[in-house]
């Protein structure tokens, strides 16, 4: 079996930072991929991002 593993550039952590997503994925493009716990399906910054 044969696989490449490449860690992220920058992992983002902590209190209040998924407030900071909008300006965060900002620069990265039209589409970006999130990984959250399931309490951040709730929170409106992700409506903020879609827009």
């Amino acid at each position: 079996m044969e696989f490449d593993f490449a860690t992220a550039g920058r992992i983002v952590f902590g209190p209040g930072r998924f407030a900071a997503l909008p300006a965060i994925v900002s620069g990265f493009g039209p589409r970006v991929m999130i990984v959250a716990g399931g309490h951040a399906a709730n929170l409106p910054v992700l409506d903020l991002l879609g827009s």
